[in-house]
């Protein structure tokens, strides 16, 4: 009976377990954004910068190159690891100049917020340093 009343309990404590980690379901999975300011300033190239993401890694394209990180969330906060990206040497410097002051800045981020179809994302301060809109 008591082996029977353990497996009983054992398999209620897994069960809420599991429902306390769907709860806390990742927002950002699945999201696509495209950049729309940074540092409270939009970006004054054409490049188009993009942050997906997907499985804990984000990717995107930061204007020339293609860049990826593994990432971790809790709350509104994020945590961004190991930022790796292409290096292809761009033609236009205004881009590569982007894309640097991008990359700086993703590494920074510390915290963010969604709303309606705007992400932004914070440093440890609290400052906006990068905004995206839904794509």
């Amino acid at each position: 009976m008591k082996k029977k009343l353990t497996l009983i309990l054992l398999t209620c404590l897994f069960m809420l377990s599991s429902c306390e980690i769907m709860s806390s379901k990742d927002p950002l999975t699945g999201t696509r954004w495209k950049l729309e300011g940074m540092n409270s300033t939009i970006p004054l190239t054409d490049a188009v910068i993009t942050l997906e993401f997907a499985d804990q890694r984000l990717s995107g394209s930061s204007g020339c190159n293609g860049y990826g990180a593994e990432y971790k969330i809790s709350g509104e906060n994020i945590q961004i690891e190991a930022i790796a990206m292409t290096e292809i040497a761009c033609l236009d410097e205004n881009i590569m100049q982007l894309e640097s002051d991008y990359s700086n800045f993703l590494g920074q981020v510390k915290n963010f917020k969604i709303s309606e179809n705007r992400l932004e994302l914070f440093d440890d301060t609290g400052a906006g340093i990068l905004v995206f809109t839904n794509q």
